[in-house]
């Protein structure tokens, strides 16, 4: 199975390999998937999602069924078949 870390723009390895999805960072954080598996076009099944910073620190534990990544200080999870909107507290706002 395919783990994946973060290297920084000189190929350097900053974030150990140990997620089983990542995303792109945005905004400075990063939404990571712990026990799941990729699917097409960047999706994944099962495993929890939870958010890192460019430390690789969680900043939101891992806690959603699916993340995607902060736009304007706000991110759309899908918790318990709902989708709903976090703010970087990881507090819901909608």
């Amino acid at each position: 199975m395919v783990k994946y870390g973060y290297v920084d723009r000189a190929g350097k390895l900053v974030i150990q390999v140990q997620f089983d999805i990542a995303r792109d960072f945005s905004e400075g954080w990063a939404a990571v998937n712990i026990g799941g598996r990729e699917g097409l076009f960047g999706g994944g099944s099962g495993g929890k999602w939870g958010y890192i910073d460019k430390s690789g620190s969680w900043v939101i534990k891992p806690m959603f069924d699916m993340a995607f990544s902060f736009k304007d200080g706000r991110a759309k999870v899908e918790i318990g078949g709902q989708e709903r909107i976090i703010d970087k507290t990881g507090m819901f706002i909608d």
